[in-house]
């Protein structure tokens, strides 16, 4: 028997609400926040996946009074104003139901409870099965044998099926009755009064004797209770209008059809683009081209047998540029084994076999890869120059990458695979690596993989790379990048290849001095939580934590949903003063995190010789700054003394020192700079604290007048421009009004005026020209300031405001690794560059230099840079990462 169509409802703006909540402080590079977009995108596909519907309808509230406001002035009139970090995210997700083809409707005066009730109520006339999901149990009405609600309990995974039985087990009443129940009992987060004195339990009992507030009223005499009888005579009228007010209108004028909302085939392209943008790149995954089916294309690919390898090499050297490739046996390639190599050599494609002859093809080849031959190009070439010197050879050729090219070209891509280049610049299809090889538990490696395969493969990387330089050259020097790729990005990659094949060494014995530490305090804190809690429980749980803090011992919460109240990190750091078991539970989280995330998560990385070897990407963020990956080394928390004890971990070898050199303050320069702001110049110019001056001159005090908090407040709002910070977010950090943050923010713009008309003219710029530039010429499109939507508009601006600032202290960072390590080449190598967190450099010196070699890098960053202000760089010297900072 066919099964009834299946007609998904969703509200959207309750389910983005609850994503909101529930995911914390997920943001892009940028600092845009993106929290919202992901849960709501993550319940949106689970849905997809298990309901399989026929019909899909999002249905959105507007920001208009509706209906019910005319009816009722304070019709939730106690709800707080949407977070600006929120309003953003609504115009995203609208964008990507669109890509999807997936129909949302949002209807002046009236809310989204009622363009899905008045939906289902058709669909049930029609025989069609509604599956309503919401995080709002007002849907409960709405329930029949035709519809159900897929109620968002708890965060975005806990998700409860009601259905008529479910409502009939909790509440003892028929779904209908419900709105009965609410006009009896209110709802105070709608701010619908109901009567006074009547909770739940009243109201479900009144209606099970009565069934409906008329037949209450008509038998009022029956009311059991004086005080109930008069409540409910007092507040008749009241009783009505909440009725009136929580029953959702199921009978709106809505002109689409049900064959509206069958969903059409996705924007795969848009998709990816808007994911890409967002930094969703496991979900740009989905709708990657390589999803779709292509013809593959085969080349003509010869194999070269180790006797003919040195002619090759002479023939090679005589070109003027040719493509190549080195292939490793792991998907890590810092830690594979060479086995084949490729070149281009006039039009043909060349592929030579390692297995048992990296001698030979050293013996061959050292002259090739030492500069005695053609321009090399090749498709994410650190890769090539990490396996080559695994045979010993040392990469000092000249060189061109082409992925590079493309990153600067269009530096919000998910992923960069030679399969997509090749449709763009050739049209052609040919095997990614992905496809050749495939993903996780089924990977295979090259020499697993049919020979045909391999051959294609090999045959297609090198023709696409060989076509796509002089394409993506033409690119790069038409949007004036030239000297960006050629001076920064370009050779930054060797520099990346060096620091990956060196690695940084780490002290085991700490590292197991820490688990241990970590695991008795870990252990103390549990029982301590214990023991102000009067019995054990999950400390893990938020339901149970929720329930311990908040119903047994009575703490205030911070935020109340319709599932419970908020155990997050926010709320409980506003509690801190409330009762002693706060900061127990906050250290508790803290030290599980740094065990399972850096101590325990550390370990599978060491390699033999003891040294740790993260892969640095160059092309994962759109400002520019690098990443880094297996293990990520930029992310170990600095904010805290427990995980600043991780930095002990990774020491230098036996007879030698790190030296730390450290930008200070280099986005306020940098802003300052391209500001052009008199009062921040002179401040910086003059050698004052930056934070201190600030808060001086919104306050209108001396500096030496400025309190610590005064300075920590100025510090916020210092950084916080350059990431376009709302009032929200001001007071969010500071723990201070909204009211308060914003005259802060408004005294900071008073008092450097050239930076407000800075974040004015930048905008305007990136509206007319469709993009943003860093002083060095990086670019990056803002394709959401010409957006009909507000809110995506809001997304562009603050991609505007904050792209030139970081992008360009990023740049510099980059401009400062380049000639650190071109300085300690030059040196012979005896002292190498380890490590770049973000604004930092650690190099590994020998004990007797780390003085002078301080020195050095301090005067090369310094100088490294035309800004207007001079950059500063704070120089350290210790045996471990801990002590050298």
């Amino acid at each position: 028997m066919a099964r009834n169509k299946r007609f998904l409802m969703i509200d959207g703006s309750s389910l983005l609400f609850r994503a909101f909540y529930a995911i914390r402080d997920l943001r892009t590079q940028d600092g845009v926040y993106t929290n919202g977009v992901y849960g709501f995108m993550t319940m949106f596909w689970k849905a997809m996946e298990e309901i399989h519907p026929d019909y899909v309808l999002v249905a959105f509230d507007r920001s208009e009074p509706t209906f019910r406001s005319q009816i009722y002035a304070e019709y939730k009139g106690t709800r707080q104003a949407m977070p600006p970090e929120l309003g953003p995210q609504f115009g995203m997700v609208k964008d990507i139901l669109r890509a999807l083809s997936i129909k949302t409707i949002d209807k002046e005066g009236y809310e989204a409870d009622d363009i899905i009730g008045t939906m289902s109520k058709r669909a049930e006339k029609e025989g069609v099965e509604s599956i309503l999901l919401t995080g709002d149990r007002d849907y409960f009405q709405l329930v029949s044998d035709l519809t159900t609600v897929h109620y968002t309990k708890r965060g975005i995974s806990q998700v409860e099926e009601v259905d008529p039985q479910y409502i009939m087990e909790k509440y003892q009443v028929s779904p209908p009755a419900l709105i009965e129940i609410k006009g009896l009992q209110g709802d105070s987060s709608d701010n619908i009064p109901g009567v006074p004195g009547v909770g739940e339990k009243t109201a479900i009992k009144l209606v099970k004797e009565f069934s409906t507030i008329e037949k209450i009223y008509e038998n009022i005499d029956q009311v059991s209770g004086k005080k109930l009888r008069e409540n409910l005579l007092d507040n008749k009228d009241q009783a009505f209008l909440s009725r009136q007010l929580g029953e959702i209108f199921r009978d709106m004028p809505l002109e689409e059809n049900r064959e509206d909302f069958r969903p059409g085939d996705p924007d795969r392209e848009e998709l990816v683009e808007i994911f890409s943008r967002l930094e969703f790149r496991t979900f740009a995954d989905r709708y990657s081209l390589d999803d779709k089916k292509r013809e593959i294309l085969s080349f003509s690919t010869k194999e070269i047998a180790p006797p003919a390898w040195p002619g090759l090499a002479k023939k090679l050297a005589k070109l003027e540029k040719t493509s190549f490739a080195i292939l490793g046996d792991g998907e890590n390639y810092i830690h594979a084994k060479p086995v084949y190599a490729c070149f281009q050599c006039g039009q043909e494609a060349l592929l030579l076999d390692l297995d048992g002859r990296e001698e030979a093809f050293r013996e061959s080849f050292s002259p090739l890869f030492s500069g005695e031959g053609p321009l090399l190009l090749a498709y994410d070439i650190k890769e090539s120059m990490v396996l080559l010197k695994k045979m010993g050879l040392d990469f000092t050729a000249d060189y061109r990458d082409i992925m590079l090219m493309e990153y600067l070209l269009d530096p919000t891509r998910s992923s960069y695979e030679i399969d997509n280049l090749a449709q763009r610049i050739s049209g052609i299809s040919i095997l990614s690596r992905r496809n050749l090889l495939g993903k996780g538990a089924k990977r295979k490696e090259f020499n697993q993989i049919p020979r045909q395969d391999l051959m294609d493969y090999v045959g297609g990387l090198l023709r696409v790379v060989m076509e796509g330089e002089d394409k993506l050259w033409a690119e790069i020097k038409e949007m004036k990048m030239d000297r960006l790729y050629l001076e920064i990005e370009n050779p930054l990659a060797q520099v990346l290849a060096h620091m990956e094949i060196t690695g940084v060494a780490v002290d085991k014995a700490k590292l197991d001095a820490l688990d241990k530490e970590y695991s008795h305090r870990l252990k103390e804190m549990e029982e301590e939580i214990y023991d102000y809690a009067g019995r054990t429980f999950n400390i893990n749980s938020s339901q149970q934590l929720s329930d311990l803090l908040f119903v047994d011992l009575g703490l205030p919460p911070g935020k109340k949903t319709k599932t419970g109240y908020s155990t997050a990190k926010d709320v409980l750091e506003g509690l801190v003063d409330a009762h002693p078991i706060i900061p127990a539970i906050l250290e508790y989280r803290m030290l599980s995190k740094l065990m399972s995330t850096y101590v325990d998560g550390f370990r599978p990385y060491i390699d033999p010789d003891g040294r740790v070897r993260s892969q640095f990407k160059q092309n994962v963020a759109a400002t520019g700054r690098l990443s880094s990956t297996e293990p990520n080394l930029q992310n170990i928390p600095v904010r805290t003394e427990e995980g600043r004890k991780l930095r002990a971990v990774f020491v230098a070898e036996e007879g030698e020192l790190l030296v730390d050199a450290d930008y200070s303050q280099i986005e306020l320069r940098v802003l300052a700079s391209l500001s052009g702001d008199p009062t921040m110049i002179r401040s910086f110019k003059e050698g004052h604290d930056i934070h201190t001056k600030t808060a001086s001159e919104i306050l209108g005090k001396d500096p030496d007048q400025v309190t610590a908090n005064e300075r920590s407040s100025a510090k916020a709002v210092n950084f916080g421009i350059i990431y376009g910070i709302s009032d929200y977010g001001l007071s969010q950090n500071l723990g201070i009004s909204r009211q308060a943050a914003k005259e802060y923010i408004d005294g900071y713009k008073a008092t450097y005026p050239e930076i407000q008309n800075y974040m004015t003219n930048i905008v305007e710029e990136a509206k007319e020209k469709g993009y943003v530039e860093t002083h060095y010429g990086r670019r990056r499109t803002v394709p959401e300031l010409a957006s009909s939507n507000f809110n995506v508009r809001s997304f562009g601006e603050r991609i505007a405001l904050n792209t030139p600032i970081q992008g360009t202290a990023a740049d510099i960072i980059k401009l400062a690794m380049i000639k650190v390590d071109r300085a300690l080449q030059d040196d012979g190598g005896k002292a190498r560059l380890v490590l770049q967190i973000h604004d930092e450099l650690i190099v590994e010196v020998e004990e007797s230099q780390a003085e002078t070699m301080a020195k050095k890098i301090k005067k090369i960053m310094e100088e490294v840079s035309d800004l207007a202000v001079n950059l500063l760089a704070d120089t350290n010297i210790g045996k471990s990462w801990y002590e050298a900072k």
